[in-house]
């Protein structure tokens, strides 16, 4: 007899993001934001871009928790967990192109453009996901 819950074994691990992003507030994803906000790697197209992907991020988080009660509980768990992780491959692109800002190396046009494109490509996700 199948368990109700083998689907869970199906569901990605749970992203744990670093120290530097469990602060100031609550929230990984805001906290990373700010962070990027704060920088002085930051441009005028990163700041854009960056809170567009923090305003998608809150739209989806909103439409989340009106919407959960309404989801299977097997996709209310996807969703948050795949939420969570969307975080990581912004927070490493990000890391990437500070790392070679700070280690003197100069602008690089593909490094900026990959940064850019990781950003967009999880806001088109959370946009996913709410429709």
């Amino acid at each position: 007899m199948p368990n109700d819950l083998d689907w869970i074994d199906e569901i990605p691990e749970d992203w744990r993001a670093p120290a530097e992003l469990r602060e100031p507030t609550a929230s990984p994803f805001v906290n990373f934001a700010i962070g990027v906000l704060s920088s002085k790697h930051s441009s005028n197209g990163i700041i854009l871009v960056i809170s567009e992907l923090l305003a998608e991020k809150e739209r989806f988080s909103t439409w989340y928790l009106s919407a959960k009660g309404n989801l299977s509980e097997r996709r209310a768990v996807e969703l948050a967990i795949c939420s969570g992780n969307l975080l990581q491959p912004c927070w490493e692109a990000w890391q990437t192109y500070c790392s070679r800002r700070a280690s003197g190396a100069g602008w690089s046009k593909d490094e900026y453009v990959q940064l850019l494109t990781v950003w967009a490509e999880a806001k088109r996700q959370f946009e996913t996901w709410r429709s």
